[in-house]
């Protein structure tokens, strides 16, 4: 009890003395006394080891707006390294916060929170919430449209910077505004009007980031494999698949068909599985040189001569060989090989015939 009253008028003489610093009429001196007041407040944090950090980081936001305020009614500009200051405080407090509530322990011990489920069928997104594991209230939030996502996200950008305390989220979070595009603006738009600002910062991060993060709360999607299926129009349909595919975050993702539903759980994206997405598994590889072709086919060649398949005589047809003046049978590929035929050719090897007379013109070696 003693230690909470000590906190309380500690925080109590930093609010007051943050006010006064915005007064003094010299802008080093003002800048000084500001920064000093949130080094006090980062060493109140950790005093109470981060046990009313939620608070200290709602003090240097309101005290980002309190400072914009008195410039603006006093006709001053603002001290950038003030602006700047306050922001970083801001910024480092809020990461430990998320680092915080992320930490499988603590997501283990608290469970979920929250669970959103979207059905295509349906067209509306059912928002089921928890307290000790404990079912404690379920709405439905329905969705006018999938085609105005741009407009959409600007929308929930605006209302992030809002309750932000007007801190930009992407600088907050050290991720990359162009990636953007990937999130579900209606996610957004449910947590932060549950109240989960810190949830939707922890979505937009993981979704963005492609880190896997632990968090108290789950997304489902449930789409219908019949695009034509549902109050939305197939395209429509088509972008909220897409949207469903590209959300890391979400835990499970079925597809429900006529004979069957599909569940899609969605594996972890670890180091290697990351490394992964960004290579093509199906190289094709185009030969180097143009006698490739060439080359594969004699070893395919010396492969069939060294493991010959037996092929039946009869199926063999070798044509015969007629001398053209004499209209004689040179040579008969049929004749059956039988074992005199081999004597005789084994007599005579190399035989030369005349193709003009049909006679033998000379023999090899006997």
């Amino acid at each position: 009890m003693k230690k909470q009253i000590n906190y309380q008028e500690q925080l109590n003489a930093i609010c007051k003395d943050i006010q006064k610093s915005f007064t003094y009429k010299i802008n080093t001196i003002s800048s000084f006394k500001t920064k000093q007041c949130l080094r006090r407040i980062k060493k109140l944090n950790r005093q109470t080891n981060n046990q009313n950090i939620e608070e200290l980081r709602y003090v240097v936001g309101r005290a980002k707006q309190a400072y914009s305020k008195y410039c603006r009614d006093n006709n001053y500009i603002p001290d950038s390294e003030v602006n700047k200051k306050i922001k970083q405080t801001f910024i480092e407090l809020s990461r430990k916060v998320i680092k915080i509530n992320t930490k499988k322990q603590n997501v283990m011990n608290k469970g979920t929170d929250i669970k959103i489920e979207y059905n295509s069928d349906r067209g509306s997104y059912l928002v089921s919430n928890y307290k000790n594991n404990n079912l404690t209230q379920v709405k439905e939030f329905k969705v006018k449209d999938v085609k105005h996502l741009g407009g959409k996200r600007k929308q929930v950008l605006d209302r992030l910077t809002h309750l932000n305390f007007g801190i930009n989220i992407f600088d907050e979070l050290g991720i990359n505004e162009r990636d953007f595009y990937k999130t579900n603006p209606d996610i957004i738009h449910i947590l932060l009007n549950e109240g989960r600002v810190d949830y939707a910062k922890m979505y937009i991060k993981e979704v963005i980031d492609g880190t896997t993060i632990h968090k108290p709360f789950e997304i489902k999607y449930v789409l219908n494999k019949d695009l034509k299926q549902g109050v939305f129009s197939p395209e429509e349909n088509k972008n909220m698949k897409k949207m469903a595919k590209l959300d890391r975050i979400s835990n499970e993702l079925v597809i429900v068909g006529k004979k069957k539903q599909k569940n899609i759980i969605k594996p972890k994206l670890n180091f290697a599985r990351k490394i992964k997405q960004y290579i093509n598994p199906n190289p094709v590889f185009e030969p180097k040189f143009a006698f490739d072709t060439a080359k594969i086919a004699r070893i395919k060649n010396i492969k069939m001569t060294k493991n010959p398949t037996v092929i039946s005589a009869e199926n063999v047809s070798v044509p015969k060989l007629i001398n053209k003046k004499t209209n004689k049978i040179t040579a008969d590929g049929n004749i059956s090989l039988n074992d005199e035929y081999i004597n005789q050719r084994q007599k005579a090897v190399g035989q030369y015939v005349n193709t003009h007379t049909g006679k033998i013109a000379a023999h090899g070696a006997r």
